[in-house]
């Protein structure tokens, strides 16, 4: 009975999950792609499943291992509230196969190398759709701009440049900016940023990465900074890490032992929203740099700063939608 019901087990939760994050209020934070790709997936494997109930044991036995590892997979994109729920699909997926699969060691070592192929592919394949839009642009634009970074940083490597497009709102500044960084994000992290995260903090702990003795306050750039741009700047300098923020620029500072980088950001004007460049220098301050660099870009630039990003322009979004309903509100009041 348990055998004959466990294949209509995990499409179901896994429509559950779908259904659930479609209508929930915090669906913005799951891309619908991703809710799509979960429903043809267990859309898929319960047709082949359910075809195959009665014979022909080859899709039947292959069918519910890769779209374990599919689901995995896309949990490890999206938030962990909705990556729960298709993990639980996928274990019903997994144990579905387990009764339905030949007995024996080297049968199971085969089924988990499918689980961690699907996973693998299906991940790509989301970072691809999901996260494409989200890549280092060509610095030239960026290094045109007439900016103080340019010439404060003179002597630090570009390493890459992002944009951030961002829709909506009047007379912003960099403050505005720095505002929401300073509050930081109130929607959950991806499973794969908080893996990123944690495995950066044991590495660090390990290897005395994050050490204070590497935080030196007298390398700090805030010293090269000229009484103009002091007073120009809207914070004091080295304030919550921001060598200077200006009203449309600003640049913070991080230094460990393995790099002495930087992040500068400028914001532009553009019709119908503004654009936020985000600049990435990176100081060599060990030998050890340029193999750190090499370690972490692959996981900077596909899940850090993508997520990053998209989260900068929700939190944006919602802020700007929030006063502008304020707004309309204040103004129904006085007519």
């Amino acid at each position: 009975m348990i055998k004959q019901a466990l294949p209509f087990v995990g499409p179901a939760v896994a429509f559950v999950a779908v259904a659930a994050s479609w209508v929930a209020s915090s669906v913005d934070l799951v891309p619908r792609i991703l809710l799509a790709d979960v429903a043809l997936i267990a859309l898929a494997a319960g047709v082949i499943l359910t075809a195959t109930r009665r014979g022909g044991t080859g899709s039947k036995v292959l069918s519910p291992w890769l779209a374990s590892g599919a689901l995995l997979g896309a949990a490890a994109i999206g938030p962990p509230t909705f990556a729960l729920w298709i993990a639980l699909a996928a274990l019903a997926f997994a144990a579905s196969g387990t009764l339905s699969s030949p007995r024996g060691r080297p049968r199971l070592r085969s089924r988990l190398g499918l689980v961690a192929g699907a996973g693998f592919v299906n991940a790509v394949f989301l970072w691809v759709f999901l996260l494409g839009s989200h890549r280092p642009v060509d610095p030239t634009e960026f290094q045109s701009k007439a900016l103080r970074v340019h010439t404060l940083l003179a002597d630090v490597p570009l390493h890459d440049v992002w944009m951030v497009r961002l829709r909506g709102g009047e007379d912003r500044t960099m403050q505005d900016v720095r505002t929401l960084f300073m509050q930081g994000f109130t929607e959950p992290e991806t499973t794969a940023l908080v893996g990123v995260a944690a495995f950066r903090m044991l590495l660090g702990r390990v290897f005395g990465w994050d050490s204070e003795e590497c935080d030196e306050p007298a390398s700090s750039y805030a010293h090269h900074l000229s009484d103009a741009d002091r007073e120009r700047s809207l914070h004091e300098p080295g304030d919550h890490g921001f060598v200077y923020t200006f009203q449309d620029e600003a640049l913070v500072e991080i230094v460990n032992c393995t790099v002495h980088a930087f992040v500068a950001m400028a914001l532009e004007p553009t019709e119908g929203g503004y654009i936020l460049y985000w600049a990435v220098y990176v100081k060599r301050n060990s030998w050890i740099t340029p193999y750190y660099m090499a370690l972490i870009d692959p996981f900077r630039r596909l899940i850090v700063y993508p997520s990053i990003i998209e989260r900068v322009e929700k939190r944006w979004h919602d802020n700007v939608g929030h006063e502008e309903n304020r707004d309309r509100a204040i103004g129904l009041r006085e007519e």
